[in-house]
This record gives structure tokens, C-alpha cells and sequence, in this order.
């Protein structure tokens, strides 16, 4: 009580920086506490991605599920991904030509992600099963039952991946000049290579080393 006092009968400036101060030392200490009390956060990635995350090999497949043209490279895209996969750093990024099923169906692949991580053979059996769906036009409630039939966890967050889609995959196909599917970039070093087509992407995940 003595030092209330005392300040008490201080200037009014001086009162008021030692206000300011307070507040300004109150703040910081919450601010650390805050930051400290979650150190993971930021080790937290916002997007799929599958493979070695340590690789200096990055390949993006740009695809559409109902893309007759990504449909049909499916299985083979699958089997030499899966050879990559402790030599490089994979990513899919669905493109919605076809809206919007498209959408729903990338929705899908996300509601998988969400629930089963970075897990490789889980999500190309995810992505053959959407590939399938859309030669069938099943909506995308169906498309959830079917992965449940089949034993694929998946959390049904609309919100998060929505804005997966509009944060990470549009921005994607803006930066890589995607106008069309199927493409596959592949990023080695300071080289960055764009595969346009069924054949190119083939023949390019043909002569990456396994």
C-alpha cells in the first residue's frame, strides 16, 4: 500500500509511463507464454505432401479426377511414385477443370489427408478410388461411403479444405502456369521441369532414379 502511495504523488507523466510500462510488460509476458505454450505449431504443414520430405527431388502432379487423360495414367503414375518415394518429395494438386464435382471430389482427397496424414499408399488408394467414382459420376456422399466400405478413415472438414483449395492449390496452378491436366513439374536442384501430357509424364517418371 505504501508504494500506491507513492506513486500516488507523483507527476501525472511519470504515472502514465509507469502505466504504459506495465502494460507493456503484461503484454510481453503473455505474448512469450503464448508462443512457448505451442512450440509444435509451426512444424504443422498446411498442405499434403508425400515421400521424403528430406529429398532434394520434388514432383507435383497436377490432375483432375474426371480427366480422362489423368484417369488413364492413374495406375502406372501410382506404381512409379511409389518406387520414388524415399528419393523425393510428392505433392498432388487437384486442378477443377471440370466443376464441381471436381471440387467435392478434391474435397474428398483432403477429408482422407486430414485423418490419415502423410501416408503414401493410403492416399493413391484414395485417388484411385476417386478416379473410379468420377468414370461413374457418384457423388461425393457416396464417394464417403466407399471409402468407408473400404476401411479409409477420413474428417469431414469443408471449411479447412476449402481453404486448402483456394490457399494452396490455386495458387499452385497460378505460379506453375497450369491450364490444363494432366501436368507434372519435377524440381531437382535449381532445375525445374514442366511435363505436359500422358506420354511426357511417363517417359520424365520413367528416368528419375528409383
Amino acid at each position: 500500500m505504501k508504494d500506491f502511495k507513492y506513486i500516488r504523488r507523483l507527476p501525472v507523466g511519470i504515472r502514465r509511463m509507469i502505466a504504459m510500462l506495465v502494460v507493456a510488460g503484461t503484454f510481453l509476458t503473455a505474448f512469450t507464454f503464448s508462443v512457448s505454450a505451442n512450440p509444435s505449431y509451426a512444424a504443422v504443414r498446411d498442405y499434403p505432401e508425400f515421400g521424403n520430405d528430406k529429398a532434394q527431388i520434388e514432383i507435383t502432379v497436377y490432375s483432375d479426377y474426371f480427366c480422362p487423360h489423368c484417369s488413364s495414367i492413374e495406375e502406372p503414375v501410382n506404381t512409379m511414385l511409389k518406387k520414388l518415394k524415399d528419393r523425393a518429395r510428392i505433392r498432388f494438386v487437384d486442378v477443377p477443370i471440370f466443376p464441381p464435382n471436381s471440387i467435392r471430389y478434391a474435397e474428398v482427397f483432403l477429408y482422407s489427408w486430414f485423418a490419415n496424414g502423410d501416408n503414401l499408399d493410403t492416399a493413391l488408394k484414395v485417388r484411385n478410388i476417386l478416379f473410379s467414382a468420377a468414370r461413374n459420376r457418384t457423388d461425393q456422399q457416396a464417394v464417403m461411403k466407399i471409402l468407408k466400405s473400404q476401411g479409409i478413415a477420413y474428417t469431414e472438414n469443408k471449411g479447412r479444405a476449402q481453404e486448402i483449395i483456394h490457399n494452396f492449390y490455386e495458387r499452385m496452378a497460378k505460379y506453375d502456369s497450369v491450364a490444363s491436366t494432366p501436368i507434372m513439374i519435377v524440381v531437382q536442384g535449381l532445375t525445374k521441369k514442366t511435363y505436359n501430357g500422358s506420354k511426357e509424364i511417363l517417359d520424365a517418371l520413367g528416368h528419375l532414379p528409383d
